[in-house]
């Protein structure tokens, strides 16, 4: 490292607190292999969404800030792959923000609500 650098990297050490702010974030991430099965219609996934944290100290409920889920294995059919089909995927995702919508925004005082901020694809590729 340079000494312009190591300067550089002091001097803003000393001003930190001018912009960096610290908060404790409480992260629910969960992921689930479906193996190429449809959503199931009239069930939610509560119990594996639904994870309320108990303060004992303060005596109040934390909820998550950010829910992160992850699928595998949505639609592995060929044309899912040929053919963009994001039918199951579509089907998955309301499922989760159902679960979301009874487990979080209807049971709380504070009106919490969660918003799908990113949805991302990834296929692989078989080699025969």
């Amino acid at each position: 490292m340079s000494n312009s650098s190591k300067r550089l990297e002091v001097r803003l050490k000393e001003r930190e607190d001018e912009y960096i702010s610290y908060k404790q974030f409480y992260v629910l991430v969960g992921t689930f292999n479906v193996n190429n099965r449809q959503a199931p219609a009239n069930i939610l996934l509560e119990q594996w969404l639904s994870q309320v944290t108990d303060n004992e100290e303060t005596k109040e409920r934390i909820f998550p800030d950010i829910i992160a889920v992850g699928f595998q294995e949505i639609d592995t059919s060929s044309g899912a792959y040929i053919y963009d089909d994001k039918k199951k995927e579509d089907e998955w995702e309301q499922l989760v923000r159902k679960t979301i919508a009874a487990c979080y925004e209807t049971k709380n005082k504070e009106k919490i609500q969660f918003e799908l901020l990113n949805r991302v694809r990834l296929m692989g590729k078989k080699d025969i």
